[in-house]
Order: structure tokens, then C-alpha cells, then sequence
């Protein structure tokens, strides 16, 4: 893999990029594809970056062009261009990134993640002083997202870890997809001047459709406008957390397919907009704009100033059976190994 990389003036990461962003192209039928990529977080050009102590990873999209009609070392010079180019950027949050984007905050970035770990390791890192070893260490990796590889060099061989969750991949496609991977990188390896179509005939997995995006449930009546300028304010922000062009002011949060990850983004965005901090929970207890924006600002009466409006015991019981299950969907996470 070394050899290869050097002949094709990439490094050995930049050859496992572009090998699974061939693959996830070849497995959703399309050649535009997304992949998240970790960054250490501690550039060359920072002197005595190596004795920071504290953990500076951060994970960045990365878009690729892998069209069948490129040959795989054009592939790898893309790919390389597009991680050097994000390097000057690796402290950038991906809430960030995605603001500056058109995807919806319902919708991830990437569902998968490529962990190339190219850090030395060496004997000092198992031993507690001179008469003090340490033996059968592992370190579990826990991640949230649907897929991640991790890729560890040692002397001799690569170490190949695919994390995936059941709830989206089974663990006999998660053993299929890492063996296409390693087809894939070894044909990339060997065959650089390849179209990619033929280097992609390889794989065992079938080429399949890349399913579009759920849309966000509708009620079947006309969206309520807002009426006042707090419920417009609301508005903008959910506008843009589902991806749509309207929405009405007794839209249920959880019934257009909100969840907790995304409530947290709202709530940060409202936060934001108010000018002042507002209680996660309130949230939960009031899912649609009217409900929130008479919360944020009650009308002035004597039965309402100062009393923020309850919520119907009925919705709030609705609500509170919807956050528990958001809660509690913690996705179960598998592991397949090869070398």
C-alpha cells in the first residue's frame, strides 16, 4: 500500500479515501458522493504539535466525483486535492459547515466515516515504568454514525475495523461491504490506470439506486401562516431545520420527523435568535410554534402575564411518550474486523 501510494504521489490515507468513496458510489448507483473524514487537529506546520496533550480530532466532509468514466489514478489526485484543500479548515465545526450548506439539519453531512490512524505506536505506550506492563488492552470504539472505518497501518499488514449500526446496515452486508473495500483498495493499489467502472466490476455487492431523502411529513390541511412576529421568527428557524418551504404554526415538531439531535439544533438556533437561554424541555412541552412562540412571548392579560401557557395534558402526554422513544433509540453498533 506504501509502495502504491508513493508511486502515485498520494499518501496511503488518500489511497483508502479514494477506495471507499469508490465503493459507496458503486453500492448507491451514483457518482457524487459524501464521506466523513477524520483530521487530527494538529497541523505539521505547528511546532511541537506531537506533545500537545488533549484529543483535537475533528471529522469534515468529503465530497468526491467518482464518476465511472475516471481511471483510478485520477480518482486519487481528486481525492487528494479535496483533503488538502480541507486541511486548512479541519478546526471547522460541522454545524458550521452544514450552515453553510442546503442540506436540512434533519439530514447528517456523511453516514459514513473513514478513520485513517497513521500515529506512531510503539512499546512505551503499554508499559507503567520499569517493572509495570500492560497486556490485553482494548479500546472499544463507539461512534454515531451508520458506518465507520477505521484503518490502522502496523509493519506488515492494515488493520480494517468497520463500526456499523444494525438499524442500518446487517452484519452480513457489513462483512460484504469491508471485503468489496479491500477488492477495491488492492485493485486501486495495483491497477491505478484503470477506469474505475472495471475496477469497480470486482466488487461482490450488486450496484444499487441511491434512495432519495424522506420528506418531512405534511399534515393534510393547509399549513397555518404565523401571525405575529415571534411565530414568524419561529418559523424561519424550523424552516430551515426540515428543509421546507412552508410550515404551519400547529406543525407538530415530532410529527414532521424531528429528534433529539435536531432538537438540540433548534433549540440552539432559538437560543440564538431570542437573544437569551431557553429550557431544553421546553421544547418537548410545546412541539408546535403557537404553543412555543405564547410560551417565549404570553399575551399581556391578567390570567396570562407572567404564566407561561400549559400545554394540553393530552399533547403533552402524546409529546412525552415521542421523547421518550427519541431517547431511547440509542442504536446498537457492530464491529467486523479483517486484515
Amino acid at each position: 500500500m506504501t509502495d502504491a501510494a508513493r508511486r502515485s504521489g498520494v499518501t496511503a490515507g488518500v489511497l483508502a479515501q479514494a477506495a471507499w468513496a469508490a465503493l459507496l458510489a458503486h453500492c448507491a448507483g451514483v457518482s457524487d458522493v459524501v464521506h466523513g473524514s477524520a483530521f487530527s487537529g494538529r497541523p505539521a506546520e505547528l511546532p511541537a504539535a506531537e506533545r500537545i496533550v488533549g484529543p483535537f480530532v475533528n471529522n469534515l466532509p468529503v465530497r468526491v466525483n467518482a464518476a465511472a468514466s475516471l481511471t483510478g489514478a485520477e480518482l486519487l489526485r481528486q481525492v487528494h486535492g479535496t483533503l488538502t484543500d480541507l486541511a486548512a479548515h479541519q478546526f471547522t465545526a460541522l454545524p458550521r459547515i452544514q450552515d453553510c450548506s442546503a442540506v436540512p439539519w434533519r439530514f447528517r453531512l456523511f453516514d459514513s466515516l473513514v478513520v485513517f490512524q497513521n500515529y506512531q505506536i510503539d512499546a512505551s505506550l503499554t508499559t507503567l515504568g520499569p517493572a509495570t506492563t500492560l497486556g490485553d488492552v482494548d479500546g472499544p470504539i463507539h461512534t454515531n454514525y451508520p458506518l465507520t472505518l477505521v484503518i490502522t497501518p502496523r509493519a506488515d499488514t492494515w488493520e480494517l475495523l468497520l463500526v456499523h449500526q444494525e438499524s442500518a446496515c446487517s452484519s452480513p452486508r457489513a462483512a460484504a461491504l469491508l471485503e468489496d473495500f479491500t477488492t477495491l483498495l488492492l485493485k486501486l493499489a495495483r491497477e491505478p490506470a484503470a477506469p474505475l467502472s472495471t475496477l469497480q466490476s470486482a466488487c461482490r455487492l450488486p450496484a444499487g439506486v441511491s434512495p432519495a431523502p424522506a420528506a418531512a411529513a405534511r399534515p393534510d390541511t393547509a399549513p397555518a401562516a404565523p401571525r405575529n412576529a415571534m411565530e414568524q421568527r419561529l418559523a424561519v428557524i424550523w424552516k430551515r431545520a426540515f428543509g421546507l418551504e412552508e410550515i404551519g404554526v400547529q406543525d407538530n415538531f415530532f410529527d414532521l420527523g424531528g429528534h433529539s439531535l435536531l432538537m438540540l439544533r433548534v433549540h440552539g438556533a432559538i437560543c440564538q435568535e431570542i437573544g437569551r437561554s431557553l429550557p431544553v424541555v421546553a421544547l418537548f412541552q410545546y412541539p408546535t410554534i403557537a404553543a412555543l412562540a405564547v410560551f417565549l412571548e404570553p399575551a399581556p392579560g391578567p390570567s396570562s402575564a407572567g404564566v407561561p401557557v400549559s400545554a394540553p395534558s393530552a399533547l403533552k402526554s402524546q409529546t412525552a411518550s415521542r421523547a421518550a422513544a427519541a431517547t431511547a433509540a440509542a442504536a446498537r453498533a457492530a464491529a467486523v474486523r479483517t486484515r
